[in-house]
């Protein structure tokens, strides 16, 4: 059975991981993050994220929020995470702007692959953003990674530019009323 919950406090651990997976960065700064996820101010808090689980077991988990908190919650998610990813990372172009509800974060637990629950966070993350009343929902997706562009394609996201995020190229994906 598959159950995709509000994420709680003792999640922290669990988002953490999803944000340096999804960074790219090694897992083991992953407890360092911790504290990140923890607080109530930061774009990756506990409070803007979705878990999924199977069958009574943490699988999964998106973090989505409105483009219209980004800049107001960057400084201090960037002040936290800084230390251990460096202070030229806090100079880049805005991820979302206001308007857009912005899917940041997606990770499954390497056992839990290949069983859609990537695809149902993502479809879940894009009923949230709706019900708040918003008509895009966005992403962005590494740009050299066609099978990925692809599989957020299949679920209806399309192109709209590119961004240097994390000294790689990303393409900003939208998905719109």
């Amino acid at each position: 059975m598959i159950e995709i919950r509000d994420a709680r406090l003792d999640d922290a651990p669990l988002l953490a991981w999803t944000v340096i997976v999804a960074l790219g960065l090694d897992e083991k700064l992953a407890p360092q993050m911790e504290p990140v996820c923890a607080r109530e101010d930061t774009l990756y808090s506990w409070k803007r994220a979705r878990v999924a689980e199977v069958d009574g077991k943490v699988a999964g988990c998106l973090i989505a929020y409105s483009g219209d908190e980004y800049l107001a919650l960057r400084p201090a998610t960037w002040n936290s995470f800084s230390p251990f990813v460096g202070d030229d990372q806090a100079d880049f172009e805005p991820e979302t702007f206001p308007g857009e509800f912005y899917l940041d974060s997606l990770a499954v637990l390497p056992e839990f692959r290949g069983c859609n629950l990537g695809r149902l966070l993502l479809l879940d993350g894009d009923a949230k953003g709706r019900s708040l009343g918003f008509t895009r929902v966005t992403l962005i997706a590494e740009s050299d990674h066609p099978r990925l562009l692809d599989y957020y394609g299949s679920i209806g996201f399309r192109e709209f530019g590119e961004m240097l995020f994390f000294g790689n190229w990303y393409k900003r994906m939208e998905k719109t009323v």
